[in-house]
């Protein structure tokens, strides 16, 4: 593979990353509208009317945060292709940051 296309996929990948934050932060606070989270005065009556008056919504920004977290995954291992050709050979902690970002996906 020729190393200005390797380039662009990299810069893919991290574009990812910032991608990422908005589509989480948007499904969060705007579209399932869960920002600020109820007090802990609020009773449980009201929190289930506040569930249940707005399930699509929630539904709708929970399906965007997960979509979201997906793109965890390319931008793991782009800084995980960087650290590796900082590290050099003996590249144990590349290997870290490469599993603990691909169980953030999980997460």
């Amino acid at each position: 593979m020729k190393p200005s296309v390797m380039y662009r996929y990299q810069r893919l990948c991290t574009w990812c990353g910032p991608v990422c934050i908005l589509l989480f932060l948007s499904g969060y606070w705007l579209i399932a509208d869960l920002w600020p989270m109820p007090g802990p005065n609020v009773s449980a009556t009201a929190i289930a009317e506040l569930y249940r008056d707005n399930s699509m919504r929630i539904r709708a920004g929970s399906l965007m945060t997960m979509f979201a977290a997906g793109l965890l995954a390319p931008f793991a291992a782009v800084i995980t292709v960087q650290m590796r050709r900082i590290e050099g050979r003996f590249s144990t902690l590349s290997y870290l940051q490469l599993s603990t970002g691909g169980l953030l996906v999980l997460g």
